[in-house]
């Protein structure tokens, strides 16, 4: 019996040694000899796979102890009748960065319904739903970078906002230095 144990032992830890080691040989880089594999492996690569992983770790950590909680707390309490118009608020917000974006990729006909639908809202001070059957505008900084054929790059973790790229972060931090709405209420 005790025979039995250990050779049943012994087989699992072989077992478990050649699915370590099978598995420990897909993460080495292929050899410079293989210019299509190296290739591949250098796409597919995460150059910041260690900051990265640390900002995840930060982002599940916030989101389990603040924006849950907020969520819910929304969700359960805030007023059913009052959530269109804070959706509307918030929505309307972003039309005027997005109507710059859409100039700044030559799309005119979207330009243009950003701007009807921000200045529409204003006089009911941004929370209506201006154009119902329309939707809204939601144009970035990476999607501007895009069109004027910058590269993605690697993959990056951004706090609070979550995974992005490279074209993408330079496009978030330039809708931060750029949005219209908030030039103007700081401006004050």
């Amino acid at each position: 019996m005790l025979n039995s144990v250990s050779g049943t032992k012994v087989i699992r830890f072989a077992a478990a040694l050649t699915l370590v080691g099978a598995l420990s040989a897909c993460a080495t880089p292929p050899s410079s000899d293989d210019q299509d594999a190296r290739a591949a492996y250098d796409e597919a690569n995460d150059p910041f796979e260690p900051a990265n992983r640390l900002v995840f770790s930060a982002n599940v950590m916030v989101d389990q102890l603040v924006l849950q909680p907020v969520a819910v707390t929304y969700r359960d309490l805030f007023p059913n009748e009052l959530k269109p118009p804070v959706e509307n608020f918030i929505t309307n917000l972003f039309q005027p960065l997005s109507f710059l974006h859409s100039l700044l990729q030559g799309d005119l006909d979207r330009a243009e319904q950003a701007a009807a639908r921000f200045f529409t809202a204003l006089p009911t001070l941004l929370l209506a739903d201006t154009f119902p059957d329309r939707q809204p505008v939601f144009e970035d900084g990476g999607q501007t970078l895009a069109v004027w054929g910058f590269e993605e790059g690697p993959y990056v973790m951004l706090p609070l906002l979550g995974p992005s790229s490279v074209r993408d972060t330079v496009g978030t931090v330039g809708d931060f230095f750029a949005d219209p709405v908030k030039i103007i209420a700081g401006s004050e």
